[in-house]
């Protein structure tokens, strides 16, 4: 029964890029090389392989939502996180950081780190990183590094 209006809301869940690369990717090129024109050399890197990836998809199996994890010792580094345009602004976003930071500490990732492009900072700020130093332009877009400890 949908209450007062609201969808319910897609399950995240942890995959790698050998099963769903192709799903995630389609998102990816999507949002960053359609949507923020990223040049498509620089959305592909050779980390997507070994990263652990999570995603939400629709009822249809159409991953909605994504992000990578790559742990080095006890740093998490958080990248790629994106969301499909018409399922922005649900949280989805938001339940996907709380998924890879809840993954963080049962691994005992003692940081997390990420470069957030500059217009989003104030949403990773919520959820719980500091800046880190000054804007500088990463794939043309204004990125600034943060931190959080967990």
């Amino acid at each position: 029964m949908n209450m007062g209006g609201f969808a319910k809301l897609p399950g995240i869940f942890r995959t790698n890029w050998q099963k769903d690369g192709n799903r995630l990717g389609g998102l990816r090129h999507e949002v960053f090389v359609v949507e923020q024109n990223v040049p498509e050399e620089l959305e592909w890197d050779e980390f997507d392989q070994g990263a652990i990836h999570f995603a939400c998809e629709d009822e249809n199996g159409r991953i909605i939502g994504t992000a990578r994890l790559i742990v080095t010792g006890d740093k998490g580094t958080i990248g790629r996180l994106c969301v499909a345009g018409p399922h922005r602004h649900q949280k989805m976003a938001t339940r996907i950081m709380d998924e890879i930071l809840s993954y963080c500490r049962e691994l005992k990732v003692r940081t997390c780190e990420l470069h957030a492009q500059l217009y989003l900072q104030a949403f990773y700020e919520h959820c719980g990183f500091t800046a880190l130093g000054n804007a500088y332009l990463e794939a043309g877009i204004e990125h600034i590094t943060m931190r959080r400890v967990l």
